[in-house]
């Protein structure tokens, strides 16, 4: 079992993909801002766990996820921010 979790702590994909953007003010009803991590869920389960915030860690947590044989959770940290900026990059690509 291999997880990917994207967490900008606040589920601001809402805020990315079409539809929710035409509910006006309902969308911030949405959204569910907050600041856990799946760490403890992944040793709930036995999962190994790593957690990237930067494109180095990123990019060694993508490599553990592919050549491990234990099953496990790869939490990558962004912000709502930064997502919303590349998606506009990647619309208009």
């Amino acid at each position: 079992l291999k997880i990917i979790v994207l967490n900008n702590g606040a589920g601001g994909i809402f805020e990315i993909i079409k539809g929710p953007d035409k509910m006006g003010e309902a969308l911030k009803y949405q959204t569910t801002p907050q600041t856990r991590t799946a760490e403890h869920l992944a040793a709930h389960f036995g999962l190994y766990y790593f957690r990237a915030d930067t494109v180095g860690l990123f990019s060694r947590g993508m490599g553990e996820l592919i050549n491990s044989k234990k099953s496990m959770i790869l939490e990558v940290f962004t912000s709502r921010d930064s997502n919303q900026a590349f998606m506009e990059v990647f619309k208009n690509s």
